[in-house]
């Protein structure tokens, strides 16, 4: 492993202990005074921006880009023509979601700039996406939110999560790239190329086709891949305590474990993460 992903690895552990200490205190003040102290912080342009879920004409948006701090994120597909984005009805307008639409980009985010305290402690926001929207770009940041979408096509895709899990169904992106401390990313369906940095958080993909290219960095977190029979690939490791597991027939080339001809190029280093290769045929069902 190198000085740099060394580095990186080492600050890694670093930020993961000052998360902690972090979340626990906010969640021991939020306990005793019954309030949630949001720790959203400032944004610029915030004057820019209109309160309250709302909808906004499919036609020249081409990237959507989400700030959602704890609850859930569900993306949905839809027939219909407008982007359309709820959350619970009956709050309060210091405590609604913030969104802006400037040069094709939708930005919408959990609440006003600024640190706040709120009764509410998560909320769930909606959006329902049209099928026929071509977006470029999707933008996720999470802190604790969860994310479930499904039937996405969306060529470019960010994830940058705390401990919040992102779950993607019968999705298709050309290139993905995830940061996380302890949030989970997983994948079915397609990805020609996923760049990930993770603490503790595993990578789970089960893929139609072998990806072109993946790199994976993290302290403890698992990297899971299930890929169909025929997949050609490559792949080096690089771990002072995590597993292999392979079930595809490989042999090992210059520190490389070589799978057909050609195929996919695959790294990963860690610390305590292990690597699973799994084949669709050899699946369990609720794979």
């Amino acid at each position: 492993m190198n000085n740099r992903r060394k580095s990186k690895l080492v600050l890694r552990i670093v930020l993961l202990g000052l998360t902690v200490v972090v979340l626990t205190a906010v969640l021991v003040f939020g306990i005793a005074g019954r309030r949630w102290l949001r720790l959203g912080g400032y944004y610029s342009g915030s004057q820019y921006y209109q309160a309250g879920g709302s909808a906004v004409a499919a036609s020249g948006l081409s990237t959507l880009e989400i700030h959602w701090e704890s609850g859930e994120v569900r993306l949905v597909p839809t027939d219909g023509e407008n982007v359309v984005f709820r959350e619970p009805e009956g709050l309060p307008e210091d405590q609604q979601l913030r969104y802006r639409l400037e040069d094709g980009r939708l930005i919408i985010r959990y609440g006003p700039s600024g640190l706040s305290l709120s009764a509410t402690a998560e909320k769930t926001l909606t959006v329902e996406i049209p099928r026929q929207l071509a977006l470029s770009q999707l933008e996720l940041d999470l802190v604790s939110a969860h994310v479930q979408a499904q039937d996405l096509t969306v060529p470019q895709c960010e994830v940058d999560t705390v401990s919040g899990d992102v779950n993607f169904t019968g999705c298709r992106f050309t290139e993905v790239e995830v940061d996380t401390v302890s949030g989970d990313f997983c994948l079915t369906g397609q990805v020609d190329s996923l760049e990930m940095d993770s603490t503790s958080g595993d990578l789970a993909l089960t893929l139609a086709a072998v990806p072109r290219q993946i790199d994976g960095d993290s302290v403890s977190g698992n990297f899971t891949l299930t890929l169909p029979p025929s997949a050609a690939f490559s792949v080096e490791t690089d771990s002072l305590s995590g597993g292999f597991s392979c079930q595809f027939p490989t042999e090992i080339q210059d520190g490389r474990y070589i799978c057909g001809q050609g195929g996919g190029v695959f790294q990963f280093d860690s610390v305590s993460g292990s690597v699973y290769l799994i084949s669709s045929g050899n699946a369990p069902e609720n794979q």
